[in-house]
């Protein structure tokens, strides 16, 4: 595993090097590297919160189920009002 101080480091240059990027870089950021990942948010957040639900539900901790039942709910109304799978291309 690796050290605490190693990750904390490898955060640390992260952060610069996009904060970097994104000052001297501007529109090749946004559209690069920022863009592609906003529109692929929705996909992204449907599929953590659907395969952390499964998790849920077959621990058949009562508490966990619930919330996942609760999560997939949420789910299905944000489909059902916002849409997103019109503004995906």
């Amino acid at each position: 595993m690796a050290e605490t101080t190693f990750l904390f480091g490898l955060i640390a240059v992260t952060v610069v090097v996009t904060l970097l990027i994104a000052m001297f870089r501007t529109k090749a950021a946004e559209n690069y590297l920022f863009r592609p990942v906003e529109k692929a948010r929705t996909v992204i957040g449907a599929t953590v919160i659907i395969v952390g639900a499964w998790t849920a539900l077959r621990s058949g901790v009562v508490w966990m189920m619930a919330l996942a039942l609760g999560a997939i709910a949420f789910v299905t109304l944000f489909v059902y009002f916002e849409e997103p799978h019109k503004e995906i291309k």
